[in-house]
């Protein structure tokens, strides 16, 4: 069953079809799961990272009891932002951007379903993520390459399951995500 979720990665439309001709009525719940694992999960391994290559040279000076604080209270904020970033405002920016663009009214919930899924390829490779601790080059440029295609399957994901709810053509569905596209862009500089 979990190697079925996971063909959403070269297989999307049968998958989506897949999905959608077998609701089981956990959909909801695979979401939440889903974009909270996304959310958190690189904040887990930066977390990880710190405490087994510490960024600051002299962060053995400080006690573990601050250096812990120091990292939950941004994993906590950082999850409780991220998810509410991906659960609510990235599905309602795609939802009305293709509610303009269509004739029917796609409900927000299916959105935010194939927009969790393909979220996929990016929680696949979050341990990456937080490896700043590597100072050879061609690693980086490895790491950066992985990001770089993990990044175009969802978006090619996201693309695909776009234009099965809406009925769109290519055009329409890149142009319905392109909300996501620009968040990303703009969060890939941020960060």
């Amino acid at each position: 069953m979990i190697k079925k979720y996971f063909s959403i990665l070269s297989f999307p439309e049968q998958t989506f079809q897949w999905m959608m001709e077998n609701d089981d009525g956990k959909h909801q719940k695979r979401t939440d799961i889903i974009i909270f694992l996304t959310a958190i999960t690189p904040f887990i391994f930066v977390f990880i990272y710190d405490f087994i290559f510490p960024y600051d040279p002299n962060s053995a000076e400080v006690p573990l009891s601050m250096r812990i604080i120091g990292l939950v209270i941004p994993i906590v904020f950082g999850t409780l932002i991220g998810f509410m970033i991906l659960k609510y405002l990235i599905p309602f920016l795609i939802n009305a951007v293709g509610q303009k663009l269509s004739d029917d009214a796609s409900n927000i919930d299916q959105t935010r379903f194939v927009f969790a899924f393909s979220l996929l390829p990016m929680l696949l490779i979050a341990p990456l993520k937080g490896m700043y601790f590597i100072d050879k080059g061609i690693l980086l440029y490895i790491i950066l390459a992985i990001q770089i295609i993990a990044g175009l399957n969802s978006l090619y994901v996201l693309h695909t399951g776009v234009k099965m709810i809406h009925g769109f053509n290519n055009l329409k569905g890149i142009i319905t995500i392109s909300p996501y596209i620009l968040l990303s862009f703009a969060a890939y500089f941020i960060y």
